[in-house]
């Protein structure tokens, strides 16, 4: 970073007698003026004819230095060194000698030469360098450090480098982001070493608050307020003190909480009331079992109803912390509103929404849901690696859904080296499909009578013919996803038998896990297949358990709002139960990090982002039915190509 702010070209020399008048002087200047048109091969040979002519002239070590610019500017880092140690040893007293030293450290910079930059480094001193050139010299070595992957010692000269002359008065700030990057790279352990064998009492105080910091991402509150409360104690006018106080009252007030209580922010009541109560029931389920399991925990939930509401919300997140809960199972709706509260207050919330962005909002925000980009990846990670598919067409609604899942889907395909080959869209209203569906396969547009044969044009003339002649249909694709609802898709399969368009895989979304579509479309979806994030019929023994129970304790089918409520409450009311567990910034820590959950839904974990990671169910209709695709390969024996649309 700082070779490319500070320039190794030689300063140019500052003489009380005018150069010109010095022996050689006009040749001197002619080679400068060269040198500044960047005509360095002509100023070259000039500076050369120069000093063979005038050796003793008081002008040679310029001279010299502006020869070893040339040669490092070209890349000849070798002679260019040697240029620099014969100002070292032939001119001893000139000006360009400290120059020379730092112009030698940066050709060993340049040519990767790391470790030379450092040895070479002690050898030149800092007692005799004026502090502009203290400063270049230090940026070399920094960043060599860097290099070396020495990001201690990188840290030690930068800081010093704070306290120099700097070239401008933005350096300072520079540094310090330097710094920053370097420490966030570091663990705590690593930052103590460096807090150790700090001398300066402005970095002691600078490490100090970076390692609070370092340990409350760590999920070691108690340690980060130890390091802090080091910070305001020890040095009480370092710059950072007023900051590491509000980042102390900050972790405290995280101890001060419910450690037991899990707050459930559901729409229970209002248009969305159907949604609430089937979450509600499977976080009722999870405690019903937890506590069957444990039958001495404390475990407790507290209830909000959010209507549906962003201010009611709001009112219920503000409540909850008052109350001191742990966490926040929800919402669906008003995500962003309360989840924004959430974060403020420092409180896990585990939102149960598809609303983009969510996780955003900050570090203690989660989501437990199913997105459109979970289940593209799914099905196009099946259908070209396992399934051997290469080429793919679009048949998708022009409307916010279609359009979102079309763009996933493409990119999708091209991550994975795939081709489409074919996209058409429809109207959203549309209830006839000829036109895209000809389009996708090429019979939009008559064949002319002169390029059909006879047979051909003797059945496109036929009157008893009840199905026009058309050429035949260009199926060139190995799969068509179409992202559509039960009712549309319903109406679109048979067009698409219509028009010749079979021996295709069909791809939809989790909205195709609908026994409507099944009983409207018919043999038309058979073999279609989908993603979903929750199948009932499923095998495993996760859901065949959690099927059972919420039958026995609710009496009707569990929806798939019902298994991730169900599998969030579970997860968390294992981790706020751990002895260990004892601040929020814990829990955030162990959604982040933790091991993966196994539930109704399937292996659950957290990315980095806070977006949930699952393994998605991928279902396929096989005989009128859904069956789980990988159980229906293992326990029917079905060859996985077949039957296709």
């Amino acid at each position: 970073m700082f070779l490319t702010l500070f320039s190794c070209v030689p300063r140019q020399i500052v003489s009380k007698e005018p150069i010109k008048q010095k022996p050689g002087g006009n040749l001197f200047l002619k080679a400068d003026q060269k040198f500044e048109e960047k005509a360095y091969d002509q100023a070259l040979e000039l500076y050369t004819d120069f000093i063979r002519m005038y050796p003793g002239s008081d002008l040679t070590p310029a001279a010299l230095s502006k020869i070893g610019a040339i040669q490092s500017f070209s890349g000849d880092y070798e002679n260019a060194r040697d240029t620099y140690k014969r100002i070292i040893l032939e001119h001893p007293d000139s000006m360009f000698v400290s120059d020379a030293r730092i112009n030698i450290l940066s050709t060993y910079y340049k040519e990767g030469r790391y470790q030379d930059v450092v040895d070479f480094s002690f050898e030149i001193g800092d007692e005799t360098l004026p502090d502009n050139l203290k400063f270049r010299k230090n940026a070399v070595v920094a960043d060599a450090y860097m290099a070396l992957g020495n990001h201690q010692q990188a840290v030690y000269v930068l800081w010093e480098m704070q306290d120099q002359d700097l070239p401008g008065k933005e350096d300072k700030e520079r540094i310090r982001e330097k710094i920053g990057g370097l420490i966030e790279q570091m663990d705590s352990h690593d930052v103590g070493e460096l807090l150790y064998g700090a001398d300066d009492i402005g970095l002691k105080g600078f490490l100090l608050y970076a390692l609070g910091n370092e340990y409350a991402s760590e999920g070691k509150p108690e340690k980060a307020i130890e390091a802090l409360n080091e910070l305001v104690s020890n040095y009480p006018d370092h710059e950072l003190v007023s900051q590491a106080s509000v980042l102390i009252e900050i972790y405290q007030a995280s101890s001060n909480y419910e450690k037991l209580t899990i707050g459930c922010l559901l729409p229970i009541s209002g248009k969305y009331e159907a949604f609430g109560m089937k979450a509600l029931q499977g976080v009722e389920l999870a405690l019903d079992q937890y506590i069957h399991h444990h039958p001495d925990s404390q475990i407790r939930i507290v209830i909000k109803d959010t209507a549906g509401n962003p201010e009611a919300a709001v009112r219920a997140v503000e409540e909850m912390a008052e109350e001191g809960v742990a966490a926040i199972i929800g919402p669906i709706l008003t995500a962003r509103e309360a989840a924004e509260v959430a974060e403020d207050h420092g409180i896990p919330m585990v939102a149960l929404t598809q609303k983009d962005g969510i996780t955003d909002v900050g570090g203690y925000i989660f989501r437990n849901f199913l997105t459109p980009k979970m289940q593209v990846k799914s099905m196009v990670s099946y259908a070209v690696n396992e399934l051997d598919l290469e080429r793919f067409a679009i048949l998708y609604p022009e409307e916010k859904y279609g359009t979102t899942y079309m763009n996933l889907f493409w990119d999708e395909i091209n991550t994975y080296g795939g081709e489409i080959v074919g996209v058409e869209s429809y109207a959203p209203d549309s209830s006839d499909f000829a036109g895209p569906i000809k389009r996708l396969v090429g019979l939009y547009y008559d064949v002319p009578e002169e390029l059909l044969s006879e047979e051909e044009l003797e059945l496109r003339n036929d009157p008893e013919n009840d199905k026009p002649f058309e050429q035949a249909a260009i199926v060139d694709f190995d799969a068509l996803f179409i992202p559509e609802g039960p009712e549309k898709a319903s109406l679109i399969l048979p067009q698409l038998t219509y028009h010749d368009v079979i021996g295709v895989h069909l791809l939809g979304t989790n909205l195709w896990h609908s026994d409507k579509l099944v009983a409207s479309a018919g043999r038309h979806v058979e073999g279609a297949i989908m993603p979903d994030i929750f199948f009932s019929k499923s095998q495993t023994p996760e859901v065949k358990k959690f099927v059972a129970d919420y039958r026995s304790m609710f009496n009707e089918e569990p929806g798939f709002l019902a298994a991730l409520s169900y599998d969030t409450a579970m997860m968390l009311f294992d981790i706020v139960s751990r002895p260990e567990i004892r601040f929020r910034m814990m829990i955030k820590k162990e959604l982040a990090d933790g091991r993966p959950f196994s539930g109704a839904t399937g292996l659950t974990h957290f990315g980095p982002d806070g977006d949930v990671v699952k393994q998605l169910f991928l279902l396929k209709i096989y005989g009128g039915r859904f069956v789980e695709l990988e159980h229906t390969l293992e326990n029917n024996g079905l060859d996985s190509t077949a039957p296709m649309h």
